[in-house]
């Protein structure tokens, strides 16, 4: 009983000692440039989960969020400072395609703006089963 025991503690300590693989995919050649509604064609067959980092605006770029999202699913990329920008993201096995920018300062008063939240590197998650 105790080496079955002792097996399984073993191998799940090795599987908490396994981090997750992240793969560069797709570097923005110029963040500085407005980035218009389009898709950003990858393969990603082989992850869980596209990490996309991005920008607040095309001339602020220093200020940089990351999020993740599962492939299969869309959402938001999003920014707030005393407002918001943000676009909509597709992500499926073959890219990521990526809505009109937007941003906005009062309730429900939205503005398309390609130079908000601009996407600058995209990687590709494989997940290990274990901790970060």
């Amino acid at each position: 009983m105790l080496s079955i025991l002792d097996k399984a503690l073993q191998a799940i300590l090795k599987m908490l000692k396994k981090k997750d693989e992240r793969v560069l995919l797709w570097s923005n050649a110029s963040p500085t440039s407005a980035f218009a509604k389009q898709k950003v064609a990858l393969s990603l067959n082989a992850g869980d989960t596209v990490r996309i980092e991005s920008c607040l605006f095309n001339n602020y770029t220093k200020r940089r969020t990351i999020q993740d999202f599962t492939v299969g699913q869309e959402g938001y990329l999003f920014q707030a400072l005393s407002y918001i920008v943000w676009r909509t993201v597709f992500i499926n096995t073959s890219g990521v395609q990526f809505d009109n920018g937007q941003n906005t300062s009062a309730f429900n008063s939205a503005n398309m703006d390609n130079t908000a939240c601009i996407p600058t590197r995209i990687w590709l998650v494989k997940s290990s089963g274990g901790a970060n």
